[in-house]
């Protein structure tokens, strides 16, 4: 499972319906499904709740909403530490003006 699988399920959850979560995610509906069919083959459960209109989030993955939470803010917090590790490497570039005004200004 990666990232963009939990935020689409996140999505679900905090949307109530597919095509609301799929606005959310700046895809069409049917795509949004797509990707929602293809986690439940990886999952083995239903995420989505198709037996009622419209289609939302199913109570086997509202079980699931504090961990899914949890994972994805550990992903932001990972992230950022990872950021933190290079920020030794990261360069300062200073600009100039070529211009001849500007060996007269400083």
């Amino acid at each position: 499972m990666d990232g963009r699988m939990i935020d689409d399920l996140l999505a679900l959850i905090d949307a109530g319906s597919v095509s609301a979560a799929a606005t959310r995610r700046h895809v069409t509906q049917p795509a949004f499904s797509r990707r929602l069919r293809a986690i439940e083959d990886q999952l083995g459960f239903a995420v989505a709740d198709r037996a009622r209109k419209p289609v939302g989030p199913s109570a086997a993955l509202l079980r699931f909403e504090p961990d899914l939470r949890g994972l994805a803010v550990g992903m932001v917090q990972l992230r950022r530490r990872l950021a933190d590790v290079g920020e030794g490497a990261r360069m300062l570039r200073i600009g100039a003006v070529h211009a001849l005004g500007a060996g007269a200004l400083p």
